[in-house]
């Protein structure tokens, strides 16, 4: 995932918006799960720039 710093994917993988797996120290991500949670945070700025855009 680009553009954002390891500490905020860390707090997104622990808040469980983003799944992941450890194996030992490392932390895991798939790929689909990424896409997924971009897609999710892209669908919510519409709507909410969509509601602004009506005033």
């Amino acid at each position: 995932m680009r553009d954002i710093s390891r500490p905020t994917l860390m707090k997104l993988i622990h808040s469980g918006d983003i799944p992941a797996h450890t194996v030992g120290s490392h932390t895991s991500l798939e790929a689909n799960d990424v896409l997924a949670y971009r897609e999710r945070m892209r669908e919510q700025q519409r709507a909410a720039f969509g509601g602004t855009a009506r005033i």
